[in-house]
Order: C-alpha cells, then structure tokens, then sequence
C-alpha cells in the first residue's frame, strides 16, 4: 500500500490530496492497491480503505467489483455476510427475518425446503454475492 513519488516510496495518508502528490513529482508506481482503481479519482476512499481492517478491504474491493461503488460506508451498508453457497445464505436470511414463522415448523418440513431456489426465486433479486460475499441491492 505504498506509491512510489519521485524515486521514493510513500504511503498516501502522508498526502492530504491528489494535487499534493502531483507537486511532489506525479505516482511513478503503486504497490498493493486494488485493481483497476484510479488513485486520483478515489483518493479519498483509498486513504480510508487504508485504514480499514483486511476484512473490510475485502469488503469494499468485492462491493467495488460488482457495482463500480468504492466507498466503504456503502458498501458495509450493503454487506450481509459470508457464505458458502446461496443456498446457506437463503437459509441464514430467511430463519433470520421470518424466525417466527420457521419455528413453528417441524425439522423434518424446514428440511425439504429447498433454499436454492429460494435464492433464484425470490432472493436473488434483491441480493447480490461477489467472492462469497453477499450484499443487498438497497
């Protein structure tokens, strides 16, 4: 997470703008900072994604990945977790918000649903994953 700026290796929190890094010389190079991000257009956010933990690195870069959006506070707005299949997310989310409902129901029924297609019928319109990270549409 550095910027090489007139042969030296900095990080960007030393600079308080992009114009700042620009006097000093202009980015020779940049180390470990997300793909396909412009560091003059979303200098801001990369100052704050710097001091975000790795989680919420991997957060905002899959958010960015799949809506173009590079702003952590949206996209931990956004995020409603990791699973490892739409299938446990369903599942998760719908015991989660219809917990009453569920509960009255016996093992063996809750069982049979099949939470896949809960996902392509009814979720997936209205959640979205990228890298087993699922996120809301809102």
């Amino acid at each position: 997470m550095a910027i090489k700026v007139n042969g030296e290796w900095c990080y960007l929190f030393e600079f308080s703008n992009y114009e700042e890094i620009e006097e000093a010389g202009g980015i020779e190079e940049a180390d470990d900072y997300p793909e396909g991000l412009s560091i003059e257009k979303y200098f801001d956010e990369l100052q704050e994604w710097e001091e975000a933990t790795s989680d919420e690195r991997k957060i905002m870069e899959a958010y960015f990945e799949a809506t173009g959006i590079f702003d952590l506070g949206t996209a931990m707005d956004a995020y409603r977790g990791k699973y490892s299949s739409n299938a446990e997310f369903a599942q998760e989310l719908c015991e989660e918000l219809e917990n009453v409902a569920l509960n009255v129901l016996p093992d063996y029924l809750r069982k049979c649903i099949d939470w896949d297609k809960v996902w392509d019928e009814e979720l997936s319109n209205s959640y979205f994953v990228e890298n087993g990270l699922y996120f809301s549409e809102d």
